[in-house]
């Protein structure tokens, strides 16, 4: 009696778990197919948990998602950090970049300037020439891929200080510079400035005390007129003679005083067939009467080099050079500044 009881109990909890097991596989058929392979894999072991308890629903967008692999890493859940993590550095197309120039025979500051394309305060600045005039051949210059200054940073002094104080961009100096961090600065660092607006202080420190160039004799003669007001041979009237007249023979060698770059060959009124020299640091000669001119404008030109010969063309009375200095456009007597 006690054994019949005991098989109608089981009967009864085994048909209960058959109903339950009918209505979870018609709500969720996935399941059956689990099962299925659950079984032809292990026949002994069934995985109620997985019929019952169905896998967390994923929606259509989720499932086409390729799962991430090795190579390639899972997307992050904050897409702007992201973004904002792997914005690529700007290009360094400003950076600064240095050579080395070996100073030659009858180089000039100022020529050297002018082959690079660059301006006679850089060249002063980045290797701190307190005479410009005091090259020698064989001596080494830093040359920089563009024009600026070096600029030593001040006790609590900001890039955005120094940016305002040069009127450049922020961007600039840090391309120029490398900086990684625009606000980690430290007092002492020198920086180059490109394209730095350069104060009157500024040139005047960078020029130094002595800035008057040493000119050579354009030809070798007797001066006949010096330089000041005198009556004029031609005019017969008082006036400034601007330079100094070298008298020599007709189809003599004119020969550039100082290296430059010609920013005038042509004739010119009573100046005759004119070669003008710009010695880029507020210097410039003048070479006036000639026969023949033997440069061309724009070419650059070393001291000694031949630019001209000798004539008489112009407002003159006989053959000979009329050769003029001009600072910042003022003529000067050139006998002051020649050095022989």
């Amino acid at each position: 009696m006690k054994t019949r009881r005991q098989l109608l109990m089981w009967t009864s909890v085994i048909l209960a778990l058959s109903l339950v097991l009918f209505d979870k596989l018609r709500e969720n058929p996935a399941s059956a197919d689990h099962l299925v392979n659950t079984h032809q894999s292990d026949p002994s072991r069934v995985d109620l948990a997985s019929i019952i308890v169905p896998a967390p629903f994923k929606s259509e967008e989720e499932f086409s998602k390729k799962p991430p692999s090795e190579d390639q890493p899972a997307e992050p859940i904050n897409k702007q950090d992201e973004n904002v993590s792997e914005l690529p550095s700007s290009p360094h197309t400003s950076q600064v970049s240095m050579h080395v120039y070996s100073v030659q025979e009858n180089d000039s500051l100022g020529q050297i300037a002018n082959q690079y394309d660059l301006d006679l305060y850089t060249l002063l600045s980045v290797n701190k020439i307190k005479n410009s005039n005091l090259i020698r051949p064989g001596q080494s210059l830093r040359i920089p891929s563009q024009r600026g200054i070096l600029h030593a940073v001040e006790k609590n002094q900001t890039l955005e200080d120094i940016a305002l104080q040069y009127e450049v961009t922020l961007q600039s100096i840090i391309d120029a510079n490398t900086i990684e961090d625009a606000d980690l600065i430290y007092q002492g660092t020198v920086l180059f400035i490109p394209n730095a607006k350069i104060s009157k202080k500024l040139r005047t420190n960078l020029l130094g005390k002595d800035t008057t160039p040493r000119f050579i004799r354009p030809v070798q003669g007797r001066i006949s007129d010096g330089f000041g007001y005198r009556i004029h041979p031609v005019l017969h009237r008082r006036a400034l003679h601007k330079g100094i007249d070298i008298a020599a023979r007709h189809g003599t060698s004119v020969k550039a005083a100082m290296s430059g770059q010609v920013s005038y060959s042509s004739s010119m009124g009573s100046y005759g067939k004119l070669v003008i020299i710009d010695h880029q640091n507020g210097f410039e000669t003048r070479y006036a009467h000639n026969s023949k001119l033997k440069v061309k404008k724009g070419q650059h030109v070393r001291r000694g080099q031949i630019i001209a010969l000798v004539g008489a063309t112009g407002r003159t009375k006989g053959t000979h050079l009329h050769f003029e200095i001009r600072v910042n456009g003022k003529a000067v007597d050139p006998l002051k500044s020649l050095k022989y």
